[in-house]
């Protein structure tokens, strides 16, 4: 049985004009990977790579970590019900599903 892994990062190297970076998610199953922007920008001195969220220093941190979190949810509610309903799925089929 494999587990479903979801890891949320920056990308540091792609700021926009107003010095903010996109978070992205990265789903990895059954040793495939498939990653995707969230459609949030943040400040990368913002973000806390460890604990895969936003410090509380920043004002929006509260927010964003809600969303980040809901994300999470979805995903993990996606794969449950792939893994009830179907024998095999890629981890295309749980992104398609969230």
């Amino acid at each position: 049985m494999n587990k479903l892994n979801i890891l949320f990062l920056i990308v540091r190297s792609r700021v926009n004009n107003v010095n903010k970076c996109s978070i992205k998610c990265r789903l990895t199953f059954d040793k495939k990977r498939k990653e995707f922007s969230t459609g949030i920008f943040i400040n990368p001195n913002s973000w806390y790579s460890k604990k895969q969220c936003v410090k509380e220093s920043d004002e929006h941190s509260k927010i964003i970590n809600q969303k980040l979190s809901l994300i999470s949810q979805k995903l993990h509610q996606a794969f449950l019900f792939l893994e009830v309903n179907l024998n095999h799925f890629t981890v295309s089929d749980i992104y398609r599903k969230y």
